[in-house]
């Protein structure tokens, strides 16, 4: 290890053949101790020492070199930057204020050739010209752009008439078609109508004869079944006659259902409507308007009539020659063939024909007739 003198100091070599004793190690200090103050002499001498070893450093003159570079070039680039923007800044307001400067120039050229204009078409003898160059020109533009539009729009004209021609033709020849398809149905409609009318007049009679017991609706119902054989209306009148009969004729319950008469107020001395006699029922069943009651009291008639006794046979048949109630001719008229022993062969519901036989042998029955007089004949109205 080589130990670093001071200047000026030499260092003792040691012979090559002399041996030299080992020398103490060198326990070297905690830190260096460097100069306090550039007047003491070591300062100096470490400065110069720097100087010389860093003058011989190439790395060194490099390193200064380029930081000498480095700053011109700093140097360089802000007083251009400074220089280039001032001048930019000067050239951008330079430039709008050119711009500025012409626009005004171009407005106030065209406000004073505007007015110039203006002026030279106020004066007469441009006025004059421009007329008589506008009439020169008028008729030609006429002929070379109105006239063939007229005329296009004058043919046109007369195609859309031609062809509305045939339109309102066609349209006229379809309304009289629809008009004569239109009566057709109207005919045919109001002959429809009027079937469903008559029909619904029949059903209507036929319900009044069922819910009524309305003799005349049925007369009526029965009347329109024998005329006119082949048409749709009797056809009609027929199904709803079969409604009826069903109603009186097969229908095995009473339609009185469970009246009973107040046999008091008939005849105070008898409290039940079996006790009442023939005398008081026949006429009792001409003064109520109660149909259902009317039908009943004509059951209780049934029970107590009496075969071949013509004066109860007198009594109903003259009942029945007024009778207005279908159901009281079921049971009035099954009683008067029963107690004159005849069958009514046409099944009328009034009992048309067992009337007629009747006064045809009235005179027959009253001579036939033995049986006691138990009661007097009623009055009848």
């Amino acid at each position: 290890m080589r130990t670093r003198h001071s200047k000026g100091t030499k260092a003792s070599h040691p012979s090559a053949t002399t041996p030299v004793p080992a020398a103490p190690p060198v326990i070297p200090s905690a830190q260096p101790q460097l100069p306090l103050h550039s007047t003491d002499a070591n300062y100096r001498l470490i400065c110069n020492d720097v100087a010389e070893h860093l003058s011989k450093n190439f790395r060194f003159k490099l390193q200064v070199v380029f930081i000498v570079l480095l700053g011109l070039l700093g140097l360089t680039a802000s007083v251009g930057g400074i220089v280039g923007y001032s001048i930019a800044a000067a050239v951008s307001k330079e430039r709008q204020h050119f711009e500025d400067e012409v626009r005004r120039n171009i407005a106030t050229t065209k406000q004073s050739m505007k007015e110039q204009i203006t002026s030279e078409f106020n004066k007469d003898n441009v006025k004059t010209t421009l007329q008589s160059v506008a009439s020169s020109e008028a008729s030609q533009l006429v002929n070379r752009s109105i006239a063939p539009a007229i005329a296009d729009f004058e043919k046109r004209i007369q195609e859309n008439k031609t062809a509305l021609d045939k339109q309102l033709a066609d349209f006229k020849s379809t309304i009289e078609l629809s008009g004569k398809n239109v009566s057709t149905d109207v005919d045919s409609l109001r002959a429809e109508l009027l079937r469903l009318r008559t029909r619904n007049d029949i059903t209507a009679l036929a319900d009044k004869a069922i819910a009524n017991f309305d003799v005349a609706s049925y007369r009526l119902l029965d009347a329109i079944a024998e005329k006119n054989p082949e048409s749709d209306e009797r056809v009609a009148a027929v199904s709803e006659l079969y409604r009826v009969y069903a109603a009186y004729i097969f229908e095995q319950s009473s339609r009185a259902g469970t009246l009973h008469l107040n046999a008091a107020a008939i005849n105070p001395n008898k409290k039940d409507e079996q006790d009442l006699d023939l005398d008081e029922l026949l006429p009792l069943i001409s003064t109520t308007n109660n149909q259902i009651e009317r039908i009943r009291i004509a059951e209780l008639i049934e029970t107590k009539a009496k075969p071949g006794s013509y004066h109860t046979a007198k009594a109903i048949a003259d009942i029945l020659k007024h009778e207005t109630n279908l159901g009281v001719f079921k049971v009035l008229g099954a009683t008067l063939a029963t107690i004159v022993n005849h069958r009514d062969a046409d099944g009328k519901l009034d009992c048309r024909a067992l009337l007629k036989w009747w006064d045809a042998n009235e005179d027959m029955i009253k001579r036939e007739d033995h049986t006691p007089l138990s009661t007097s004949p009623p009055q009848q109205p």
